[in-house]
């Protein structure tokens, strides 16, 4: 079997063109190809829907979590993060 898949795979980047080595132009080629294409436009629509929750066998499944305060500095986090920054940035 992995023999079979071998063979099916041998000069698999040559047929699709994709024998190159620059990766930039590797990366264009792959990304407007029609099989990624194919698998973007799904993703496309699965991030335009709402989250829903988590499901099962299509059911949505309520009171799995509750949000709590888990006791987190958030307010110092945002404030560290925030003088890091603008540090950074040489003001």
């Amino acid at each position: 079997m992995w023999l079979t898949c071998l063979t099916l795979l041998k000069g698999w980047s040559e047929r699709q063109g994709l024998d190159i080595s620059d990766p930039y132009i590797y990366s264009e080629k792959v990304i407007n190809g029609p099989s990624f294409q194919a698998i973007w436009n799904g993703w496309k629509e699965n991030l335009a829907a709402g989250f829903y929750g988590i499901t099962s066998n299509g059911v949505k499944r309520g009171g799995l979590y509750r949000l709590q305060d888990e006791g987190a500095p958030t307010q110092e986090m945002v404030i560290y993060r925030f003088v890091k920054v603008i540090l950074s940035l040489g003001v």
